[in-house]
Protein backbone atom coordinates (compact mmCIF):
# COMPACT_ATOMS: atom_id res chain seq x y z
CA UNK A 1 0.00 0.00 0.00
CA UNK A 2 2.20 2.83 -1.28
CA UNK A 3 1.86 6.50 -0.57
CA UNK A 4 0.53 7.09 -4.07
CA UNK A 5 -2.54 5.00 -3.24
CA UNK A 6 -3.37 6.92 -0.07
CA UNK A 7 -6.61 8.89 -0.13
CA UNK A 8 -5.91 12.65 0.12
CA UNK A 9 -8.36 13.15 2.97
CA UNK A 10 -7.50 16.82 3.51
CA UNK A 11 -8.38 17.57 -0.09
CA UNK A 12 -11.53 15.42 0.05
CA UNK A 13 -12.74 17.10 3.26
CA UNK A 14 -12.06 20.65 2.06
CA UNK A 15 -13.64 19.98 -1.32
CA UNK A 16 -16.78 18.53 0.25
CA UNK A 17 -17.07 21.48 2.64
CA UNK A 18 -16.73 23.78 -0.37
CA UNK A 19 -19.50 21.94 -2.24
CA UNK A 20 -21.77 22.06 0.82
CA UNK A 21 -21.23 25.81 1.21
CA UNK A 22 -21.83 26.24 -2.52
CA UNK A 23 -25.16 24.43 -2.20
CA UNK A 24 -26.10 26.45 0.89
CA UNK A 25 -25.51 29.67 -1.01
CA UNK A 26 -28.43 28.72 -3.29
CA UNK A 27 -30.86 27.86 -0.48
CA UNK A 28 -30.25 30.06 2.56
CA UNK A 29 -32.13 32.98 1.05
CA UNK A 30 -35.36 30.95 1.05
CA UNK A 31 -34.98 30.23 4.76
CA UNK A 32 -34.23 33.85 5.61
CA UNK A 33 -37.02 35.20 3.43
CA UNK A 34 -39.44 32.90 5.21
CA UNK A 35 -38.31 34.36 8.54
CA UNK A 36 -38.61 38.04 7.61
CA UNK A 37 -41.45 38.05 5.08
CA UNK A 38 -44.66 36.19 4.27
CA UNK A 39 -45.26 32.71 2.93
CA UNK A 40 -46.68 34.30 -0.21
CA UNK A 41 -43.37 36.02 -0.94
CA UNK A 42 -41.51 32.79 -0.32
CA UNK A 43 -43.78 31.06 -2.83
CA UNK A 44 -43.25 33.80 -5.41
CA UNK A 45 -39.50 33.66 -4.96
CA UNK A 46 -39.39 29.85 -5.12
CA UNK A 47 -41.27 29.94 -8.41
CA UNK A 48 -38.86 32.56 -9.75
CA UNK A 49 -35.86 30.45 -8.77
CA UNK A 50 -37.33 27.34 -10.40
CA UNK A 51 -37.71 29.19 -13.69
CA UNK A 52 -34.51 31.25 -13.63
CA UNK A 53 -32.34 28.24 -12.80
CA UNK A 54 -32.96 26.91 -16.31
CA UNK A 55 -30.20 29.32 -17.32
CA UNK A 56 -27.70 27.08 -15.50
CA UNK A 57 -28.16 24.23 -17.99
CA UNK A 58 -25.47 25.63 -20.30
CA UNK A 59 -22.97 25.98 -17.46
CA UNK A 60 -23.61 22.52 -16.01
CA UNK A 61 -23.39 20.84 -19.42
CA UNK A 62 -20.18 22.63 -20.36
CA UNK A 63 -18.62 21.85 -16.97
CA UNK A 64 -19.25 18.12 -17.38
CA UNK A 65 -17.97 18.06 -20.98
CA UNK A 66 -14.80 20.06 -20.29
CA UNK A 67 -13.91 18.56 -16.91
CA UNK A 68 -11.61 15.81 -18.31
CA UNK A 69 -9.61 18.34 -20.34
CA UNK A 70 -9.07 20.60 -17.31
CA UNK A 71 -8.12 17.63 -15.14
CA UNK A 72 -5.45 16.46 -17.59
CA UNK A 73 -4.01 19.88 -18.43
CA UNK A 74 -3.99 22.28 -15.48
CA UNK A 75 -2.48 25.05 -17.60
CA UNK A 76 -5.27 24.94 -20.17
CA UNK A 77 -7.01 28.30 -20.49
CA UNK A 78 -10.70 28.45 -19.61
CA UNK A 79 -11.18 31.89 -21.15
CA UNK A 80 -12.81 30.89 -24.44
CA UNK A 81 -15.08 28.33 -22.83
CA UNK A 82 -16.12 30.83 -20.16
CA UNK A 83 -17.11 33.41 -22.76
CA UNK A 84 -19.17 30.77 -24.56
CA UNK A 85 -20.92 29.87 -21.30
CA UNK A 86 -21.58 33.55 -20.65
CA UNK A 87 -23.01 34.06 -24.14
CA UNK A 88 -25.30 31.05 -23.93
CA UNK A 89 -26.42 32.01 -20.42
CA UNK A 90 -27.13 35.58 -21.46
CA UNK A 91 -29.16 34.35 -24.44
CA UNK A 92 -31.15 32.02 -22.18
CA UNK A 93 -31.70 34.85 -19.67
CA UNK A 94 -33.04 37.23 -22.30
CA UNK A 95 -35.32 34.51 -23.67
CA UNK A 96 -36.72 33.62 -20.25
CA UNK A 97 -37.17 37.30 -19.37
CA UNK A 98 -39.17 37.84 -22.56
CA UNK A 99 -41.48 34.84 -22.17
CA UNK A 100 -41.83 34.83 -18.36
CA UNK A 101 -45.02 36.97 -18.33
CA UNK A 102 -46.67 34.18 -20.28
CA UNK A 103 -44.74 31.23 -18.89
CA UNK A 104 -45.13 31.94 -15.17
CA UNK A 105 -48.97 31.86 -15.13
CA UNK A 106 -48.90 28.87 -17.44
CA UNK A 107 -46.58 26.85 -15.19
CA UNK A 108 -47.57 28.03 -11.73
CA UNK A 109 -51.02 29.57 -12.13
CA UNK A 110 -52.32 33.13 -12.19
CA UNK A 111 -51.70 33.53 -8.45
CA UNK A 112 -47.98 33.63 -9.23
CA UNK A 113 -48.07 36.43 -11.80
CA UNK A 114 -46.18 38.73 -9.44
CA UNK A 115 -43.32 36.24 -9.56
CA UNK A 116 -42.37 37.67 -12.97
CA UNK A 117 -40.73 40.66 -11.28
CA UNK A 118 -38.69 38.31 -9.09
CA UNK A 119 -37.63 36.40 -12.22
CA UNK A 120 -36.43 39.61 -13.83
CA UNK A 121 -34.51 40.57 -10.70
CA UNK A 122 -32.92 37.15 -10.43
CA UNK A 123 -31.90 36.53 -14.04
CA UNK A 124 -28.82 38.83 -14.06
CA UNK A 125 -27.56 37.05 -10.96
CA UNK A 126 -28.27 33.60 -12.37
CA UNK A 127 -26.37 34.55 -15.52
CA UNK A 128 -23.42 35.55 -13.33
CA UNK A 129 -23.87 32.37 -11.28
CA UNK A 130 -23.67 30.32 -14.47
CA UNK A 131 -20.21 31.73 -15.17
CA UNK A 132 -19.23 31.39 -11.52
CA UNK A 133 -20.21 27.74 -11.38
CA UNK A 134 -18.26 26.98 -14.55
CA UNK A 135 -15.09 28.64 -13.26
CA UNK A 136 -15.46 27.18 -9.76
CA UNK A 137 -15.86 23.70 -11.21
CA UNK A 138 -12.60 24.09 -13.14
CA UNK A 139 -10.90 25.44 -10.01
CA UNK A 140 -11.99 22.49 -7.86
CA UNK A 141 -10.90 20.00 -10.53
CA UNK A 142 -7.45 21.60 -10.50
CA UNK A 143 -7.24 21.48 -6.71
CA UNK A 144 -7.77 25.21 -6.09
CA UNK A 145 -10.63 24.74 -3.68
CA UNK A 146 -9.91 27.52 -1.18
CA UNK A 147 -10.63 30.32 -3.65
CA UNK A 148 -14.01 28.74 -4.36
CA UNK A 149 -14.71 28.27 -0.65
CA UNK A 150 -13.88 31.89 0.20
CA UNK A 151 -15.90 33.19 -2.74
CA UNK A 152 -18.90 31.12 -1.60
CA UNK A 153 -18.68 32.58 1.89
CA UNK A 154 -18.51 36.10 0.47
CA UNK A 155 -21.51 35.43 -1.79
CA UNK A 156 -23.50 34.08 1.16
CA UNK A 157 -22.51 37.02 3.37
CA UNK A 158 -23.53 39.64 0.81
CA UNK A 159 -26.75 37.79 -0.02
CA UNK A 160 -27.79 37.52 3.63
CA UNK A 161 -26.86 41.10 4.49
CA UNK A 162 -28.75 42.62 1.56
CA UNK A 163 -31.73 40.29 2.03
CA UNK A 164 -32.07 41.19 5.71
CA UNK A 165 -31.87 44.87 4.79
CA UNK A 166 -34.46 44.89 1.97
CA UNK A 167 -36.28 41.56 2.18
CA UNK A 168 -38.95 42.57 4.68
CA UNK A 169 -40.12 45.45 2.48
CA UNK A 170 -39.45 44.07 -1.00
CA UNK A 171 -40.25 40.39 -0.47
CA UNK A 172 -39.51 38.10 -3.41
CA UNK A 173 -38.06 40.90 -5.52
CA UNK A 174 -35.73 41.84 -2.67
CA UNK A 175 -34.57 38.25 -2.37
CA UNK A 176 -33.87 38.16 -6.10
CA UNK A 177 -31.83 41.35 -5.99
CA UNK A 178 -29.94 40.16 -2.91
CA UNK A 179 -29.10 36.86 -4.61
CA UNK A 180 -27.91 38.64 -7.74
CA UNK A 181 -25.61 40.91 -5.72
CA UNK A 182 -24.33 37.92 -3.76
CA UNK A 183 -23.50 35.93 -6.89
CA UNK A 184 -21.78 38.93 -8.45
CA UNK A 185 -19.67 39.46 -5.32
CA UNK A 186 -18.63 35.81 -5.29
CA UNK A 187 -17.59 35.92 -8.94
CA UNK A 188 -15.61 39.14 -8.50
CA UNK A 189 -13.70 37.61 -5.58
CA UNK A 190 -13.06 34.34 -7.43
CA UNK A 191 -11.69 36.15 -10.48
CA UNK A 192 -9.50 38.31 -8.26
CA UNK A 193 -8.25 35.26 -6.37
CA UNK A 194 -7.34 33.49 -9.61
CA UNK A 195 -5.56 36.58 -10.90
CA UNK A 196 -3.49 36.98 -7.74
CA UNK A 197 -2.60 33.27 -7.69
CA UNK A 198 -1.56 33.33 -11.36
CA UNK A 199 0.54 36.41 -10.78
CA UNK A 200 2.22 34.87 -7.73
CA UNK A 201 3.02 31.67 -9.63
CA UNK A 202 4.61 33.53 -12.55
CA UNK A 203 8.41 33.80 -12.11
CA UNK A 204 9.63 37.35 -11.57
CA UNK A 205 11.95 37.07 -14.58
CA UNK A 206 9.01 36.18 -16.82
CA UNK A 207 6.97 39.13 -15.50
CA UNK A 208 9.96 41.41 -16.07
CA UNK A 209 10.33 40.13 -19.62
CA UNK A 210 6.67 40.79 -20.34
CA UNK A 211 7.02 44.28 -18.94
CA UNK A 212 10.02 45.03 -21.15
CA UNK A 213 8.20 43.68 -24.20
CA UNK A 214 5.19 45.87 -23.44
CA UNK A 215 7.47 48.91 -23.22
CA UNK A 216 9.00 48.10 -26.58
Amino acid sequence: MGGRDAVPWNFVLTTNITLIVLFMSYRLDVIILNAISTSKEVGLYSAAVALAELVLVASMTAAVVRAPAYAVDHSRSIGTDTWIVLGLSALASVTIAAISPTLVPLLFGTDYKESVFAVWGLLPGICVLSVYRYISNAEIIRGHKFGVLYSCLIAIGVDIAVLIFIGADMGALGASLAASLGYASGLVYLLGHRSIRARASTPRSARKGKLLMSRD
